[in-house]
């Protein structure tokens, strides 16, 4: 899919110019930093400084080539040059902080955009063109969202129409959680489903386990998108299964995020292809004028089968999950497999990617089967992204943070919480909630564990009971709450999956379900070091200063 900008790029200066090599690099960065303006207006002033860089270039060429006779020497046109580059530079400074301002953000990841490009310009603007630009209003991702909401208006409409009732009549699983489940039906049109059976696995072999056994189960399709897809032994085992089904006739789709699964070889999508398994990236990246598009990413995890069965949370395809990490060492993460009239609305968020993805429209009768209930779990599957109107998740974790009267257990790899999310878990807290969470002591990034422990002391000083896990690497996104309430799912404790990834979370609505994770959050905690307030301060010097510069950071990371 092509977005609906317009790339622009400088050609380096011939050598024989009167610019410094520093110039001609400025140039240059400046050129590949002025894309994806945000505003008409933008575009215009930008457009007219180009213009004026190539009327100056062109002045400067024709006074040196003595086209004007001796009315400037060659070291009055390096001074021209010279002020009119430092002009621009300027000037080009000010239109992307303007850019950064007009993006109407969370003002503290705003304000540390501006300091980055005020201390380190040239650095700072290439950043914020990689990995700063909000694509939540921008047509490539309002088209998707239109298309997605237009299908859903009806259903939303005729279930707040009886929710209340339903509520608190026949899902009393549901009456105490009540706010909740509105709020994810008016904030992005999750449906409330009942009559679900779950199942909760732990760890990669139980997973893959369970969702090798559904696949070679199918017989109309099967529906698979992942954020990472590592080839190996997982990877062959799907390969093998879906080579096999398309030959029975089963109709296989493959989604891959174009980041998280940038190694994944053309030579495997090839053969997957070449078997007639439909295979498609989700915003390839190529560096250059695409590049601003690394920051926006489809972080989700999703299998359906046959529309019957559907696969959701942390796992994802790489041998790690059963093999362990060379560095990292046992991966633990947590997913769930679905059944009963849920998966229609996980084969509902999949066929909406797919769609973005491929340009096809899927949702169609023949992929949603109605499954009967088989179950008593009420479920609602909720995601977010730059494709929604609300960071629906990020509302989630905050209301169930305050909705919590006895006690909520979060497990997570990534806790760069916001403002709001932090007042959350600190006032809970205070106010005599159990608030425990549970992080990994080992890390895939340096910027990112020390960003995460700059954080730690304050909610160690409201009494936040906090956790690191020492056994591996923990990488799930669990929370529960009051035996009553879980959530399962993809999305981190993060500003990056608040604001800038597609994720997708399910809300159990179950004591069973919610006991069980509780006692997996208790085990986990026995492999783990609970950290202590007084001991934290004491903590190196140098630490702190870790922790302070890369706290700065935490707004656009």
């Amino acid at each position: 899919m092509q977005s609906n900008v317009t790339y622009l790029c400088f050609h380096k200066l011939p050598a024989t110019d009167p610019v410094t090599e520093t110039q001609r690099a400025g140039s240059y960065c400046l050129g590949l930093f002025l894309i994806h303006t945000p505003t008409y207006m933008l575009r215009q002033f930008i457009a007219i400084l180009l213009i004026l860089l190539l009327l100056v270039i062109i002045a400067g060429a024709l006074l040196k080539w003595h086209v004007l006779g001796e009315l400037a020497s060659e070291e009055r046109i390096g001074q021209i040059l010279s002020i009119f580059f430092n002009v621009l530079y300027g000037l080009t400074i000010a239109v992307v902080i303007l850019a950064v301002v007009q993006e109407n953000g969370n003002p503290s990841k705003t304000l540390a955009w501006i300091l980055i490009i005020l201390a380190l310009p040239l650095v700072g603007m290439l950043l914020y063109s990689f990995l700063g630009k909000s694509l939540r209003k921008q047509k490539l991702f309002i088209n998707k969202r239109n298309r997605d909401l237009q299908s859903l208006g009806e259903l939303e409409e005729k279930q707040l129409l009886t929710f209340e009732r339903e509520a608190t009549t026949n899902l009393t699983s549901v009456k105490t959680h009540r706010r909740l489940a509105r709020l994810q039906l008016r904030s992005g049109k999750f449906l409330l489903f009942p009559g679900n059976r779950v199942h909760i696995l732990q760890d990669g072999p139980a997973t893959f386990e369970a969702i090798f056994a559904a696949m070679e189960r199918a017989q109309y399709f099967i529906h698979i998108e992942y954020y990472i897809f590592e080839e190996g032994d997982l990877a062959d085992r799907i390969a093998a299964i879906a080579t096999r089904k398309v030959q029975q006739g089963v109709q296989v789709r493959l989604a891959y995020d174009g980041v998280g699964s940038w190694s994944l070889s053309n030579k495997y999508c090839r053969q997957l292809k070449e078997a007639g398994v439909e295979v498609y990236p989700f915003m390839p990246v190529r560096f250059g004028p695409l590049a601003n598009r690394l920051n926006y990413r489809n972080h989700r995890k999703i299998v359906v089968v046959d529309g019957t069965v559907g696969f959701t949370g942390g796992i994802n395809v790489s041998d790690k999950y059963i093999k362990g990490d060379p560095k990292l060492g046992h991966w633990r993460d947590t997913h769930m497999q679905l059944e009963g009239p849920a998966v229609s609305f996980l084969q509902y968020i999949f066929l909406t990617d797919w769609e973005f993805v491929s340009g096809q429209n899927m949702i169609r009768q023949e992929h949603f089967p109605r499954p009967d209930p088989v179950g008593n779990i009420p479920v609602q599957i909720t995601a977010s992204g730059p494709d929604s109107d609300y960071a629906s998740i990020h509302q989630t974790y905050v209301s169930m943070l305050y909705e919590a009267k006895e006690y909520i257990y979060l497990s997570n790899a990534y806790l760069i919480p916001d403002e709001s999310l932090m007042m959350a878990l600190t006032s809970a807290a205070m106010s005599g909630v159990d608030v425990r969470i549970l992080i990994p002591e080992a890390s895939d990034s340096f910027v990112v564990k020390w960003s995460i422990r700059s954080y730690l002391e304050e909610l160690l000083a409201a009494d936040v009971k906090v956790y690191m896990y020492q056994k591996g690497f923990l990488h799930s996104k669990v929370i529960v709450a009051d035996d009553s309430l879980a959530s399962v799912g993809t999305a981190n404790l993060d500003i990056r999956s608040f604001e800038q990834n597609l994720e997708i979370n399910a809300l159990l609505y179950d004591a069973d379900k919610a006991c069980m994770l509780k006692a997996q959050f208790f085990t986990d905690l026995q492999d783990s070091t609970a950290l202590n307030l007084d001991t934290y301060r004491q903590r190196p010097r140098f630490d702190r200063v870790k922790e302070s510069v890369l706290r700065v950071l935490s707004p656009v990371l």
